[in-house]
């Protein structure tokens, strides 16, 4: 879907180099998706005297040397003919898979990847004879959905410090990675545990010249009950409560909203306007008893080394 690829930049920066003297590959459409990316890509590797070919809409191969892109108008036809073609190929396929999503949302099942913890088991019957797919969750994965929830909702921590836990007791994510503050807030956002899907819950855009999916907000998402309904974690009411509570730390703050410390979050360093962090520390009192003292630091001289400390007690 864009012509910033990896694969596509070698092959111009070798060509530039003159390290090559024909771009061949097996459909006319695998050098560029969109009909005038493809254009625009082999109009350069042309001027460079790099001609351009694929298997399946062959055409009439040159020597290096005879090579004369103003004398193959036959040649020009066919890439015209074969541009369009996978151009309309590829508009069909769009369509197909917008009607084909919609309808595989509304009977119940996930329009794409699953969520965390929800697996796939064998076929079932339905009544009538129709065999849809059967989807079940993961034990283990289930209790760290849980927990993650548990955690957020019950003891206010944050999502950076959530993810910080399950790093440090080696629990994978999904793909088999470590888990970041984007992979909890889609776990959160997900209403796959309250037995809904959502769908065109995303929308296409372009930013800084290129394409992207931004989330919408829930009110227009496209809901379905799911055919694992029965066996959801918890209500759809919860689901909002989930929902409201995030929007509550990200209009307030999640580090202020999530710390222990009353002040944090409000309090500001007097010499360079930074944020105050909890700041601990032992010390020790005239008669030799240490004790934990417990205030606010000024972050820059905590993090950076700058500025000065001005800790105030708690």
């Amino acid at each position: 879907t864009t012509a910033d690829r990896d694969g596509v930049d070698r092959i111009m920066e070798k060509a530039r180099n003159g390290e090559i003297d024909l771009v061949l590959t097996a459909e006319s459409d695998r050098l560029g998706r969109n009909q005038y990316e493809t254009q625009g890509i082999r109009n350069e590797l042309i001027k460079m005297g790099v001609q351009v070919n694929s298997v399946k809409q062959s055409k009439q191969l040159y020597c290096a040397t005879c090579y004369n892109p103003f004398e193959d108008d036959s040649g020009v036809i066919m890439d015209m003919v074969s541009d369009v073609k996978s151009h309309l190929d590829l508009s069909r396929i769009m369509r197909n898979y917008k009607v084909g999503m919609a309808e595989r949302v509304r009977r119940g099942l996930p329009p794409g990847s699953m969520g965390y913890g929800l697996v796939k088991t064998k076929d079932e019957i339905k009544e009538g004879g129709a065999r849809i797919q059967n989807y079940a969750w993961d034990v283990d994965k289930i209790k760290t959905v849980k927990r993650i929830v548990h955690e957020y909702m019950d003891l206010g921590l944050g999502m950076w410090k959530i993810s910080k836990r399950l790093n440090e007791e080696r629990v994978l994510s999904s793909d088999g990675k470590v888990w970041g503050r984007t992979a909890i807030k889609c776990l959160l956002n997900n209403p796959i545990y309250a037995g809904q899907i959502r769908y065109r819950w995303k929308i296409a855009t372009t930013r800084k010249g290129k394409k992207t999916r931004l989330i919408q907000s829930s009110d227009k998402w496209t809901l379905s009950k799911a055919v694992w309904y029965d066996k959801r974690l918890w209500d759809y009411s919860y689901f909002e409560e989930i929902q409201q509570t995030i929007k509550q730390r990200n209009a307030f703050g999640g580090r202020a909203s999530g710390s222990s410390a009353l002040l944090i979050g409000l309090l500001k360093c007097g010499y360079c306007g930074y944020s105050m962090f909890q700041a601990h520390s032992k010390r020790v009192r005239d008669n030799g008893d240490i004790y934990v003292w417990k205030g606010y630091a000024c972050g820059n001289y905590c993090h950076r080394g700058s500025c000065r400390h001005n800790g105030k007690s708690q």
